[in-house]
């Protein structure tokens, strides 16, 4: 099977109309925002020299807003084109990571129906059961009962230092994100290579991954519209 066939046919209209799409709704906002801008007077300098440069917004921020789509729209595709493609290719995922399994010889972790953090927690749960207490102790009633809230405490804590130890030693090994290699952790071992499983953790990565690219792209976007912001703010401070 050719696993490669997943990043084939690609719908080039979908590009182009995906590019038409976010244009089209970044000029509507920025229009929205000028027409706001006129209501509330933003653009009216006392200066007839600033009063005309001040009437470039009218130009320049639907120029800014455009760019700033030209930039969103092919990350925004390309993300939607890769969830579009695990959706329909899930039986493709499933039968890959199954001929991963078979090649590491781990199919009998599949017949477990708990999580790995199930099956350290039950064992820790054991080691405190079992741990002798001194001979001739004789303890009330609220001292087992303490003793048994402060064992509860303890298995909490040392699970919950086992599973942010593993899900950083798996992230470094797999190259998974450390959200997805706790939800691994948490997840049954029996269902976790099943269809929807296993397609739901590739698209948190895949949406993780362009998360990166939304943020810096945003940032920079915010830094360049704080410009005309402060300029409107210092026009309306200087009344010039």
């Amino acid at each position: 099977m050719k696993y490669l066939a997943l990043l084939q046919d690609i719908d080039y209209l979908t590009y182009i109309g995906g590019f038409i799409k976010w244009s089209l709704v970044f000029l509507a906002v920025s229009i929205v925002l000028l027409l706001l801008g006129r209501r509330f007077k933003l653009f009216r300098r006392n200066k007839k020299a600033f009063n005309l440069l001040a009437k470039a917004y009218y130009v320049i921020i639907p120029i800014y807003f455009l760019v700033f789509a030209f930039q969103f729209a092919p990350i925004k595709i390309v993300q939607t084109e890769f969830n579009d493609a695990l959706d329909d290719n899930k039986q493709v995922i499933v039968a890959y990571t199954h001929q991963l399994l078979d090649s590491l010889d781990v199919d009998h972790l599949l017949d477990r129906k708990h999580s790995i953090k199930e099956v350290v927690e039950s064992q820790l749960k054991q080691i405190v059961v079992t741990t002798p207490q001194t001979e001739g102790e004789e303890k009330s009633f609220f001292e087992q009962m303490l003793d048994k809230i402060m064992a509860m405490g303890a298995v909490s804590y040392v699970s919950d230092l086992v599973e942010s130890q593993l899900s950083e030693q798996t992230a470094t090994m797999t190259g998974l994100s450390e959200e997805t290699s706790a939800s691994v952790y948490n997840k049954s071992l029996s269902s976790l290579f099943e269809e929807g499983e296993i397609v739901e953790i590739f698209r948190k990565e895949v949406d993780g991954f362009f998360g990166g690219y939304y943020t810096s792209l945003f940032v920079v976007f915010l830094i360049g519209f704080l410009i005309f912001l402060a300029e409107i703010v210092l026009a309306k401070v200087y009344k010039y």
